[in-house]
């Protein structure tokens, strides 16, 4: 089961996949701009840009090349053109100063890579509104054998990150086969 914030920041649980569940949780996004952030081959960018429809936006942020190839031409059969690729190989580091407003950010398999995630937390609360949402799925535990990052292990830590930086956050854990899920559902309370 995972966490969901509701409207009017309640929680509510619902047991879906993420790709099912985040139409719930971010909301109505149509015509809204939101950021998938390190979007791999834009299996999220797609389901996005069905979301926020040809009066919003979607930014896609990804470091690798063949990627965001990948993503163009998942998007081009999908007739869309609300949406800008953005190739960085600082994603690790920072938001891509192109990005100038966004109500709300996808994040999966990438905040563990994020080399200081105060920093880049708030710079997302800065391109947010009071009331911006944001979810992050990463991995915990890969066969129980490659380690993680201390952080990401931690709850508590996890919450105080998010909280200095503007934002309520719930996390859950999820068990797979051969892996663990840790999803980060958060929404900006307020400026920092």
């Amino acid at each position: 089961m995972f966490f969901f914030f509701n409207n009017t920041a309640t929680t509510e649980i619902y047991t879906l996949s993420l790709h099912d569940a985040l139409p719930i949780y971010i909301g109505d996004v149509y015509g809204k701009r939101v950021l998938d952030f390190g979007c791999s081959v834009g299996t999220l960018t797609v389901t996005l840009a069905k979301m926020v429809g040809q009066r919003g936006f979607v930014y896609a942020v990804e470091s690798s090349p063949r990627n965001i190839a990948i993503t163009k031409k998942r998007l081009g059969k999908l007739g869309v053109s609300s949406y800008s690729l953005i190739r960085d190989e600082e994603e690790y580091t920072r938001i891509h100063p192109d990005i100038r407003y966004l109500d709300a950010v996808v994040s999966v398999g990438l905040i563990s890579f994020v080399q200081n995630l105060q920093n880049v937390l708030k710079e997302l609360n800065r391109k947010m509104f009071v009331g911006g949402k944001l979810v992050f799925v990463d991995y915990d535990k890969l066969f129980d054998v490659i380690p993680n990052i201390d952080w990401i292990e931690d709850d508590r830590l996890i919450e105080d990150y998010f909280t200095n930086a503007g934002f309520k956050a719930v996390i859950e854990r999820h068990q797979g086969l051969a892996w663990g899920y840790v999803y980060i559902f958060a929404e900006k309370v307020r400026e920092v």
